[in-house]
């Protein structure tokens, strides 16, 4: 290469190599992964809604779904709406339902994974609702379960958070392989 002056050749700038490479690089895995970087564009903004959803009609159903198994346990309940909080009375102990007790985050964390590029959307609304159910069929059992066994003494730490984090857990690593397989298997595009 030469100088703009034309007398002496110029050395091959590094950085500048490093650079180019890089960008190359960069450019080939935003290539091979835009469906990822999609899913978790999409799964960023449902978790930037989720603070302005209002759940409380979420949390009702689920505080009635739970009433009715810890009925069926031989708990005594008494659903109670005190303004903005959604109560549930278990043998005159006051359970507060929020709406992390619904699982909907969950659900928004890993929609964008449920989705399959190559599916018609119709099929994959059915797949959404079926993930939903499932959740929350999921969750009932857990909540209730941790109820039950809080009333009977145990600590809220293993009736409660315990069974919450190994279901959590296992749900985002099941749905993410699928997702992940099936992303490999049926790249969008």
């Amino acid at each position: 290469m030469m100088s703009n002056s034309g007398s002496k050749p110029l050395q091959n700038n590094p950085l500048q190599s490093h650079r180019s490479s890089t960008w190359i690089i960069l450019r080939q895995v935003v290539r091979e992964n835009r469906g990822l970087i999609l899913r978790l564009a999409v799964m960023a903004i449902l978790i930037l809604l989720y603070d302005m959803i209002d759940w409380r009609i979420l949390q009702k159903f689920f505080r009635l779904a739970l009433s009715i198994g810890l009925t069926v346990l031989g708990h005594q309940t008494e659903t109670i709406d005190a303004g903005s909080l959604v109560v549930l009375s278990v043998d005159s102990r006051i359970f507060s339902i929020t709406a992390n007790c619904t699982y909907a985050y969950l659900f928004l964390l890993l929609a964008p994974f449920g989705w399959r590029t190559r599916e018609r959307v119709i099929k994959n609304i059915c797949n959404l609702l079926a993930l939903a159910a499932a959740l929350m069929c999921l969750n009932v059992i857990r909540a209730t379960f941790a109820v039950h066994f809080n009333v009977q003494g145990i600590a809220w730490a293993y009736s409660h958070m315990l069974p919450h984090l190994l279901i959590n857990i296992v749900v985002i690593i099941v749905l993410l392989s699928i997702a992940f397989r099936q992303e490999r298997t049926c790249p969008p595009g």
